[in-house]
């Protein structure tokens, strides 16, 4: 009896997080040893499940950090595989303070819609807060909002279902 062949291992990695994927010839259990050198010291918990496309996520791992890794396969026999060393990096954490500028803010309004247009600097979310009463208070479950978690330099809001002859109050917020 042979061993499972392993192939194709990949990493696909995040600031904490690493999965480790691979595939193998004949059905096998998957688990993954890793650490910062070749002597590994931790392991995912193994999975007794036989599969031939795997996958085993590693949490808790220090961003801008290089990781030595190796998969292990073992078929329903008993029959054990594993991979030469491999590495991956841990993403670092790059965190942005600046806020983006918001610019070239515009309104184009019918009797019952108003478009909101404005552009950022870099890329960000959108959001237009807006109701009928000022200050307007962003918190208050009276105001309407419009937003998308898309990040786009060029953002437009269609706002519907107005008043006619109401006067409108908004804010922009992008992040």
């Amino acid at each position: 009896r042979t061993p499972p062949v392993i192939s194709a291992i990949a990493a696909s990695v995040t600031t904490s997080t690493a999965t480790v994927t691979w595939t193998t010839d004949k059905r096998a259990s998957s688990q993954v040893m890793y650490g910062l050198t070749t002597a590994y010291g931790s392991s995912t918990t193994p999975d007794a499940t036989f599969v031939t496309s795997h996958s085993q996520t590693i949490m808790n791992l220090a961003s801008g950090t290089t990781y030595h890794f190796q998969v292990k396969s073992v078929d329903m026999f008993g029959n054990i595989a594993t991979s030469t060393d491999q590495t991956f990096v841990m993403t670092t954490l790059v965190v942005d303070t600046t806020p983006p500028v918001i610019a070239s803010t515009s309104v184009s309004v019918a009797s019952t819609t108003a478009a909101v247009s404005w552009m950022t600097n870099e890329l960000a979310s959108g959001k237009v807060y807006y109701g009928t009463s000022t200050p307007l208070d962003v918190l208050s479950t009276s105001t309407l909002s419009v937003s998308t978690g898309t990040l786009t330099t060029s953002h437009q809001f269609n706002l519907t279902g107005l008043n006619a002859s109401t006067t409108y109050y908004y804010v922009i917020e992008s992040a």
